[in-house]
Parts: C-alpha cells; structure tokens; sequence
C-alpha cells in the first residue's frame, strides 16, 4: 500500500459476572520489555480476529513488534485503562446469538503485556456491544456509550479496578432527518474532571448532551435529563470528542458532515461553546463524508482528524494555543478505513487502525509541523479499530 503525504507549513440493578476465557487459553503477546505497550482492539465476528491483541512500541525507532493474541474476547472494538491501576478495560459482547454487550476488565501484565481476566458486567439494555468506554479520573466508575441501543450507560469498580456492578442507564430521544439519525446514536462519553458532568456525543440529536452521575450513590441522577451541552449543524453527526490538557476547549469531529467544531469547555457545568467549525476533507470534495476519530496532541499544538470512505486520511491542524482555533495544515491519505487512531506518549508518533486492510500504520510526527510521514511497513492486526497505549507505572 503506498502512502500519499500533502502537508503545508503551519500557519504562525446488579447483575451476575459473566466468565471469560483463562488467560492460560490464551496465546502470549510479546515477551520482550522493550518500549511501550498498546493493544488493539477489533471486529472478531466474520473476521480472522479472536479478540485483544498487545504489542510493543518503539518511541525511540518507531517500530511495532507483530502483536500477540492477549485476551481472547468477541467484538472488543474500543478499549480504555483505568487511571491508576495496570486495568484494560473492553466493550464488547458474549458471543451468543443474540448477543449481550458486556464490559469486561483485565489485569495487565507489565512484563509480557498478557491480560488476566477480572471481571465482566453483562449491560442488560442492550444485546449488542457498546461503541465507545472512558473511566472516569477517579477510577470509580466506567461509562459506555450504545449507538445501537440509543443509550449511555454506567459499570461501578471496586478498589482493585475490577466491575461491581451494573448502576443504570440513560435513553437519548432525538433523531435527525439524515437516514442514518432514524432512532438515537450515542457515538462516545468522556466523564469530565472531578464530579462533573459526563458527556455524550450523539450522531442522530447532532448534540452533545451533559449527563449528571452521583459517584457516592454509583446511580445517574434520578428524574433529570441530561443537558445539552452544546448543538451543531442539523444532519452534521456529532460522534467523538477530544479536550485540550487543561480542559479550556473541546474539539467535536461531526461524522456526516466530516467537520470538526472548536469549543470554549466550561467542565464544571458540562457546556460547550462552539468558536469555530472547519471541514475535515477538501471543501470542494464531491464523496461520501465520514469523519471518525479526533485527538490533541500531548503538546497540545496540534490537532487531528480522521476520514474513512473516500477521502480516507488523517486531517492535521495546528492548534491556537490562547484562543483554542485552529488552521487547516494538511491530509495523510492513502488509508482504508481508518476508523480509530492513537498518539504515543511521547509525541512523535501516531498509530492508525487501517481497517479495511487489517493492519496498523505507523506515523511519525513531524514536530515543528504536526505533520505526518509513514514510518515502515504497516503491521498486520485483523479487523483494527482502535489502538490503545498502556500507561507506565
């Protein structure tokens, strides 16, 4: 596959656990110590994937050593990790027909990157899996978010990062007039800093809405629907959201319409501003528009952005670092779905789930730019759709 760059300089109830596989059952992810560990979650229904795979990474050289199989699980297509504690969390579902999404929990080992099985909550609402998990900072509860189902829902943990237990739903209402608003899609959650608000994007309300959680309680406040937090363009498809470090802006990636909103962030009430709305792809691109996944970079100078369909890149901003505001700097194409993707640690380099060509690409990140560069061979995962870097302890 050959890789096309085009970037400009940058402008100055409780329920049952539910079992999961041994991890003795398990193939082992890599063994050497070597960098940092990221695992990738994928589609394993229909496709030769089996579940979680762990591999290292190189900051140093950018290579990605082959993963492993590291926890055998159906459709964990999105991952997170608990705040404090070596806890990879997956949605996913238990494979029967129909299918119950869960939330399941796994132990990482520092040494090999292998996950021992904690826990799985079943999420009774719903007999599908999730599209999107966060964990709130203090490590007390896990948030996921149904675009299948029309709803966000919440697991409490325990001391040690394992699920306790199911504590409640919330049903989105709104539809849009795209065929694909027809019912509500809850596309992420991000519970905010502290004990504030917990938002949502939704593609068919074009919203992102505020959710109110009582942490002490492990319930959502009873009898209150959540606020919106802010609205974008009718038949935009609001879908994930990424925060500055500071948590002064919000950037919104609008999947129908492939733009991404700027946003003055009031975290404590949970509110949204929008200052500015750009394209993700050329404005005279006549395809189909299909925005994915957005993250600020560590150094909070840059932004970006990806399309799937016919564009299919990465669309790289540079970031106003006062006002929030960003300028267009230009596309990495030559992609195949890049659903999801991820900025290592150190901020050189960017790993993205190509999708339809099943493997990991590896990006190095221009420093000065915020531009990207393919760096080696892509790497083979079947069925990617998110990458997911473990933090150090």
């Amino acid at each position: 596959m050959r890789f096309f760059i085009s970037t400009l300089f940058l402008m100055s109830a409780i329920l049952p656990a539910v079992s999961i596989p041994s991890a003795a059952a398990i193939s082992p992810a890599p063994a050497t110590t070597a960098g940092s560990l990221v695992y990738f979650g994928t589609y394993t229904r229909g496709n030769a994937s089996e579940g979680v795979y762990a591999a290292r990474f190189d900051p140093r050289t950018g290579v990605l050593s082959r993963p492993g199989l590291a926890a055998r699980l159906s459709n964990p297509t999105f991952l997170a990790q608990h705040p404090s504690l070596p806890v990879l969390y997956a949605i996913g579902d238990d494979g029967a027909k129909p299918a119950r999404g869960m939330v399941s929990a796994f132990r990482i080992s520092p040494a090999d990157g292998a996950l021992a099985p904690l826990n799985a909550i079943v999420i009774p609402e719903e007999k599908s899996a999730a599209a999107h998990i966060a964990v709130d900072a203090g490590g007390r509860a896990v948030f996921t978010a149904h675009y299948g189902g029309g709803f966000v829902a919440a697991v409490t943990l325990g001391p040690d990062g394992a699920p306790v237990r199911f504590a409640g739903a919330v049903r989105h209402g709104e539809t849009g007039a795209h065929p694909q608003q027809s019912s509500p899609h809850p596309h992420c959650i991000h519970p905010l800093p502290g004990d504030g608000p917990v938002l949502s994007a939704d593609l068919a309300a074009d919203k992102v809405f505020a959710h109110r959680f009582d942490y002490g309680l492990g319930a959502f406040a009873s009898g209150r629907p959540p606020a919106v937090a802010a609205a974008f363009a009718p038949g935009s498809g609001t879908r994930h959201v990424a925060f500055s470090a500071d948590w002064r802006f919000a950037y919104v990636v609008n999947e129908l319409a492939a733009t991404v909103a700027a946003c003055k962030l009031d975290a404590r009430r949970g509110a949204l501003r929008e200052i500015q709305t750009l394209s993700t792809v050329p404005e005279n691109f006549a395809g189909r528009r299909w925005a994915a996944e957005v993250a600020v970079h560590p150094s909070g100078r840059f932004l970006y952005v990806s399309n799937r369909a016919g564009h299919e890149s990465i669309a790289v901003f540079a970031i106003d670092a006062d006002t929030g505001r960003l300028a267009f700097a230009g596309h990495a194409t030559g992609l195949a779905h890049p659903r999801h993707f991820a900025i290592d640690p150190s901020g050189g380099w960017l790993l993205c789930a190509n999708h339809d060509a099943n493997n990991i690409v590896v990006f190095r990140i221009d420093p000065a730019t915020g531009g990207l560069a393919p760096a080696g061979d892509p790497v083979p995962v079947p069925a990617a759709v998110c990458v997911r870097f473990a933090r150090a302890r």
